[in-house]
């Protein structure tokens, strides 16, 4: 096996018209300022974390059936509602019970017996998944007519009342 030091040009590296000349770079380094490719916090600062995340549908082929990267902020506090909402559904579900009402729900009834934590975290983790996805279905539609964000608003409206109902049974209201 030959060894090539770094002063003497191999033979497969000979002056090639396509190959450049490497050899002049060999004595210093040419480079003054720092890799132009290195992330740093200046860099970071000054562009924008949102650029190339689709916030809208731009083509009118696209206007439905479409994830978007980023949702209006209506959307979003809908969802946030709505969690906040289904909080203080079990919050009063739990206090009516121990008023002497009963849970109708045969499934949340046996939860609330077996642990109320369990209740509460199971309520709120379908509520919440069940939100996410229509979050993120904003733009479709079902049924080819209703638009899945109707269903984000419907089930706001439906906490709402709910929840009034709630109250109204607690004597907090009315």
């Amino acid at each position: 096996m030959q060894t090539i030091s770094p002063d003497q040009p191999s033979s497969s590296h000979s002056k090639h018209r396509y190959s450049p000349d490497v050899s002049c770079l060999a004595d210093s380094n040419r480079r003054i300022l720092g890799d132009r490719r290195t992330q740093t916090l200046w860099a970071h600062i000054n562009t924008n974390p949102n650029f190339h995340k689709r916030c809208s549908i731009r083509r009118e082929a696209d206007r439905h059936n479409t994830y978007l990267d980023r949702y209006k902020p209506l959307f979003v506090y809908i969802t946030l509602g709505v969690l906040l909402l289904s909080c203080l559904d079990a919050t009063f579900t739990l206090a009516l019970l121990q008023r002497g009402s009963v849970e109708l729900n045969p499934l949340m009834a046996w939860l609330i017996d077996f642990n109320p934590h369990l209740f509460v975290a199971v309520k709120l983790g379908i509520t919440g998944l069940g939100v996410l996805l229509l979050l993120a279905h904003t733009q479709f539609r079902v049924f080819r007519s209703l638009k899945v964000v109707y269903l984000l608003y419907l089930s706001l409206f439906g906490y709402f009342v709910l929840a009034s109902y709630e109250m109204a049974l607690l004597g907090l209201i009315f």
